[in-house]
């Protein structure tokens, strides 16, 4: 999914939260309609900054959520667990002074491996570093593990390993910056390693 922006467009948390909750439920479920209540499907939980695992509100989730996307830094992470199963929806990112650029993960946590992902690009000139959020480049995610020590994914590019990592993801072509950005936020998921083990 892509999304641009220009300096004086101006989105506040209010009118985010329906998006958010949105982009969630359709992640986990794609029958949830804007009618489907969040917290009959998801328990919501964050990793603070010392790695304990916390349940707090959807609207705690919602704005740690908000924080990987609108801002430089950030300490506590989302986790949106999916009642009455194993799977979580875990949240990363990295901002840049031209793009922001997050992915969704849906993680088996008893095999600890992904089910689903979905990458987002949020860029201050449209069109730039698009094909990231193509399914071709995220499918390549779809069952890999992660194996949570050392780089857990890394890249190809033009024939060329350009990032060491247990799983080799193949870059898109004209887009190397775009697909680096992708396999560094995708090792952040190693820090959920405690709540993962």
């Amino acid at each position: 999914m892509i999304f641009t922006t220009s300096c004086n467009q101006t989105t506040t948390e209010e009118q985010l939260m329906p998006m958010y909750m949105r982009d969630i439920g359709h992640f986990i479920d794609t029958t949830f309609t804007d009618s489907t209540d969040l917290n009959l499907i998801v328990d919501f939980k964050y990793m603070d900054t010392i790695k304990k695992i916390n349940e707090c509100s959807m609207e705690k989730s919602i704005e740690l959520y908000s924080k990987i996307i609108y801002s430089d830094s950030y300490t506590e992470f989302p986790i949106f667990e999916v009642k009455n199963s194993n799977n979580s929806v875990l949240i990363v990112g990295d901002k840049s002074l031209c793009s922001t650029i997050w992915a969704m993960f849906l993680i088996d946590r008893s095999s600890t491996t992904i089910k689903k992902v979905e990458i987002y690009y949020k860029a201050v000139m449209s069109g730039l570093g698009a094909e990231i959020s193509n399914a071709e480049f995220e499918e390549q995610f779809i069952n890999l593990p992660i194996p949570i020590s050392g780089h857990s994914f890394g890249l190809k590019q033009d024939e060329e390993i350009i990032i060491q990592g247990e799983n080799i993801i193949n870059g898109i072509s004209g887009a190397t910056l775009s697909s680096k950005t992708v396999i560094e936020i995708s090792n952040k998921l190693e820090i959920y390693k405690e709540y993962l083990n």
